[in-house]
């Protein structure tokens, strides 16, 4: 962790704001579409963990 590792002040300010919302449009526009998959069909669920990081 950047923040942590080097004493940094964590910052979150409109530049942030806006790339998270940008990014979360993009994510959710076609043709990128992230939805639940359809349980009637069959679907592979990947996953990947970290030794130094913790997800949500």
């Amino acid at each position: 962790n950047k923040t942590k590792h080097h004493r940094h002040e964590f910052k979150w300010g409109p530049d942030q704001q806006h790339s998270f919302d940008e990014f979360k449009r993009i994510l959710t526009t076609y043709p990128l579409f992230l939805e639940y998959p359809d349980s009637s069909t069959p679907f592979v669920l990947t996953t990947d963990a970290s030794g130094i990081g913790i997800g949500g």
